[in-house]
């Protein structure tokens, strides 16, 4: 038995691959601390687990103006430091979630053995306002670095000078079981089971990273055949603003936001689930992450056997050519993307069990298990 401390500045269910590696551990024996400002998506076997012990973190984010969000960032260093030194005590290694932890924990964190992992593709960190701190040495003093996708290792490894090249560790669910089903839940079924038109399904956030909007226009121009829903939210008011405008512009039915893994109840009334990626540029994230993208939705779409349509982007288009699971579209001339749909529908079964062997041929138990091994 191992002991392990994660540690996740934010509540841990902004970051699913992050709860497998909970559920993973416990379920191997080991003995799991989570420092995080919440868990409550936890499912119950976790937290009444009893070799599961958590440390809820206190500080609030105040970002009235430039003096509160720094005051506020200075308590939420000061408050991880204290946890993470008091718990590694007696613990064998430290497990970081994410770029905004790091940003706020990297002088504690190189002090100890621990694995680095990364949700997205950044090259460097940024403290606040330009100021760097020195990610590359971060993840060379690291025991592990661990990130989504096979392309973002090797670039790691090439920016940060690393002997070894990070673990790939992909975004799939732990399982595919969604729970209860709410009474909000069971009302967007009813309403995907009793639509007359091919649905084709959006899961997932609304960023500005998402190309949705040429994507619902294409689907618009055949509206009679095919209608785009999409289940996630918007995370500013700006997003939320261009989401409603292309709602009403391209008759997007909108099914709303459900915690993970209550989600996944909608995949399977889905005929194709789609990815929309574009390239943006984001502070302290690399341009090149949308390119490399290692979306959950790929595992969710294919463990319901629901073929897909992406973007073209190397994230997608070399999972999809490599196991037959989608297509990819260039965003570009609309009839390339009805004739994209009409050979996912004349190769649908095919595509269908290809996308459920692609799902259970990834061992992500096996993964975290290899990772914490010496």
């Amino acid at each position: 038995m191992k002991r392990i401390v994660i540690v996740e500045e934010k509540d841990i269910h902004f970051y699913p691959p992050l709860m497998n590696v909970v559920r993973i551990l416990l379920d191997n024996g080991h003995d799991v601390t989570l420092i995080s400002k919440g868990s409550d998506l936890l499912p119950q076997s976790v937290l009444s687990n009893e070799r599961y012990h958590y440390e809820l973190i206190y500080a609030k984010e105040d970002r009235r103006n430039d003096i509160t969000k720094l005051f506020s960032r200075i308590a939420l260093a000061k408050e991880l430091k204290r946890k993470i030194n008091k718990n590694m005590l007696h613990a064998d290694l430290l497990w970081t979630g994410s770029i905004q932890t790091l940003r706020d924990s990297w002088r504690t964190v190189r002090k100890y053995k621990n694995i680095l992992q990364l949700m997205e593709l950044c090259e460097t960190g940024y403290v606040a306002h330009g100021i760097k701190f020195p990610l590359d040495k971060v993840a060379r003093d690291s025991f592990k670095v661990v990130v989504a996708e096979k392309n973002r290792a090797y670039i790691e490894k090439a920016w940060w000078d690393l002997k070894y090249l990070p673990t790939v560790f992909p975004n799939k669910p732990y399982s595919l079981d969604y729970g209860e089903i709410s009474s909000g839940l069971e009302k967007s079924i009813t309403k995907m089971k009793t639509e007359k038109r091919k649905v084709i399904l959006y899961l997932g956030g609304i960023f500005a990273d998402r190309e949705l909007e040429e994507f619902a226009r294409a689907i618009y121009e055949k509206k009679d055949e095919y209608v785009l829903y999409v289940a996630g939210k918007a995370y500013n008011s700006k997003l939320q603003k261009s989401f409603d405008e292309c709602k009403k512009k391209y008759g997007i039915e909108y099914l709303g936001y459900f915690d993970p893994p209550q989600h996944l109840a909608l995949v399977q009334y889905a005929f194709i689930g789609i990815l929309p990626y574009k390239t943006v540029h984001v502070k302290g994230q690399s341009s090149l992450n949308a390119l490399y993208c290692a979306p959950n939705k790929i595992f969710e779409y294919a463990g319901f056997g629901i073929p897909m349509l992406g973007s073209d982007v190397l994230g997608l288009s070399e999972p999809f050519s490599t196991y037959n699971i989608g297509l990819c579209w260039d965003g570009k001339d609309t009839a390339d993307f009805h004739r994209a749909i009409k050979e996912i529908e004349r190769n649908y079964a095919l595509m269908s069990q290809n996308c459920k062997d692609y799902y259970n041929s990834v061992d992500i138990e096996k993964i975290v298990m290899d990772i914490i091994a010496e």
